[in-house]
């Protein structure tokens, strides 16, 4: 009976301590599609509809009331980040973007609602001296306290346009896509919708798209009117029906996920159609580092605003297969990606680990904008083959999963037989060396080893070793179509057709000539250097 007592104390004592040692979250990366769209065919394309502004703010309130807002509960109150500022400090967080407008504009609206306007403002930011005038009277900031966020947008010549929409302006991409979609697995698929979209080209889409718009090839494209007009026009409404629409959904999800699959397939060698998802992870682990290395003070939130390609193609990267099913469609607009990194507090104490082994990091997603119950949307999901049980990852064994997935900007350049001007500074600074960790993808060595300490190191040289002779044995087909931007250009040329608007196809198919990945330092070097990489500086709003 005592022994029975003692283990019923000792049981009581183990979930008391297990009870005081919390997460704390240091920082998080997050990337958001952006809000409803006016589509192709229709006044205003590209911008955001009235609806997609209130679906981003909405996201805002949300993302604010998770990570920024105290919570009395302590179960919600440590997804709080630590140590983030309540009024905007555009020093503690950074937000990119796409240069498309509705991808800017979602941006700026779920800013709105991260950081809504504050009255006084000035006196949260201890700026009384200069925002008084001579009678004493505060002045304020516009609107009643709005706050200004550092949007950055990055165009196509600058080297951070690939890993925020690395799809576009990859030639290697177009061509994998096309060739896809005119392999034998795909025919079969074609013949089987080519009905319904012929049927709704002649009721709806005749005189608005080409004819040979009215496929599967364009399948996102022919849901978006079709959901717009039958939204938002009633006349449409008497001409297709809700099922319409539901069918055409369906299409756009299944061409959305062939098109961005992670799978090593003929039609897509070094996985080149997740190629937006692999440079992606780029970013991603380096905003993470800058988190960790500052201990948390910087890249509290990392915000990433652009199209769906990347989202999915990270996702499929990233989520354990056995639980993508349900991700195997596209994400709503509005929907969001986060990598939170966090550690347990210990006794309650908000001190950053000296140890990297106590990192963690989990990976949520929230699909969907209905801000009404803002903590059941954020869904985790394993990571890199582990199961339900192991939601939350050792940072190392992330860090080590991302470094084997990711694209560094010199890589996607080689993947991608990249033709912007950085890609050309690229190949002058190649290294020559072999099988070591220069060779590995964009993570730098310094960083690895810190990481793993003596075994992680072994394990990385294997990798790394493995790697190299990977690359040395693998050769790229080259297929004979040109780039054409998938998503603002709806003039494409399906595969089928004889003829192309940008260029004719190569008589012949060689392999090419792929060198040795440059090391992650000169990644950075060509990034921040101006006399080695004469491009323009990036956009702000």
């Amino acid at each position: 009976m005592l022994f029975v007592y003692l283990f019923i104390v000792l049981f009581v004592a183990c979930a008391l301590a297990q009870d005081n040692r919390r997460p704390i979250t240091w920082g998080s990366v997050i990337f958001t599609r952006h809000g409803e769209t006016v589509p192709l065919g229709a006044v205003g394309a590209h911008t955001l509809t009235p609806v997609g502004a209130q679906q981003l703010i909405g996201a805002g309130r949300v993302f604010r009331q998770r990570y920024i807002t105290p919570h009395r509960n302590p179960n919600l109150s440590f997804f709080n980040v630590n140590g983030l500022s309540p009024v905007l400090n555009n020093d503690e967080i950074e937000v990119s973007s796409t240069p498309e407008p509705n991808a800017v504009s979602s941006a700026q609206a779920f800013m709105q609602g991260l950081y809504p306007p504050t009255p006084e403002l000035a006196s949260f930011r201890g700026l009384l001296s200069y925002a008084t005038d001579a009678q004493g009277h505060l002045i304020d900031y516009p609107f009643n306290g709005y706050q200004y966020p550092v949007i950055s947008t990055y165009r196509a010549e600058d080297p951070m346009s690939a890993h925020i929409s690395g799809h576009k302006n990859c030639p290697q991409h177009t061509n994998a896509v096309r060739a896809f979609a005119a392999s034998k697995e795909f025919h079969d698929v074609f013949d089987s919708t080519q009905a319904f979209y012929s049927n709704i080209y002649s009721r709806i889409l005749s005189g608005v798209y080409a004819r040979d718009m009215a496929s599967i090839y364009h399948a996102t494209t022919v849901y978006e009117y079709l959901n717009y007009q039958y939204n938002y026009n009633s006349t449409a409404r008497d001409i297709i029906s809700r099922t319409d629409v539901d069918t055409a959904r369906q299409y756009a999800n299944q061409w959305a996920q062939a098109t961005s699959s992670g799978a090593e397939v003929h039609w897509s060698k070094d996985r080149v159609l997740a190629i937006a998802g692999r440079s992606l992870a780029y970013t991603i682990m380096r905003s993470l580092q800058h988190n960790e290395r500052s201990k948390g003070a910087f890249n509290k939130l990392s915000l990433i605003f652009g199209g769906y390609e990347p989202m999915m193609a990270f996702l499929e990267i990233v989520v354990s297969k056995s639980y993508r099913e349900s991700l195997s469609g596209l994400p709503n607009h509005g929907a969001s990606v986060m990598i939170d990194l966090f550690s347990m507090a210990e006794d309650g104490t908000a001190e950053f680990p000296t140890d990297n082994s106590k990192l963690m990091v989990r990976l949520l997603i929230r699909n969907g904008t209905d801000a009404s119950d803002p903590e059941s949307q954020f869904k985790p999901y394993p990571m890199f083959g582990t199961n339900n049980k192991e939601i939350a990852m050792p940072y190392k064994d992330f860090v080590d999963q991302m470094v084997f997935n990711m694209k560094s900007t010199s890589e996607w350049c080689r993947s991608c037989d990249g033709q912007e001007n950085f890609c050309y500074q690229y190949a002058k600074h190649q290294s020559t060396k072999k099988c070591d960790f220069t060779t590995l993808p964009p993570l730098d060595t310094g960083a690895l080893i810190g990481l793993g300490a003596a075994s992680f190191g072994l394990l990385t040289l294997a990798l790394s070793c493995t790697f190299c002779m990977w690359r040395g044995h693998r050769h790229r087909q080259k297929l004979g179509w040109n780039y054409v931007d998938t998503e603002n250009n709806a003039n494409i040329i399906s595969p089928r057709s004889p003829r192309d608007t940008r260029m004719s196809a190569p008589s012949s198919i060689a392999p090419s000539n792929e060198s040795n990945p440059s090391s992650y330092n000169e990644d950075i070097e060509m990034l921040l250097s101006p006399a080695s990489q004469p491009v323009k500086t990036r956009d702000t709003v």
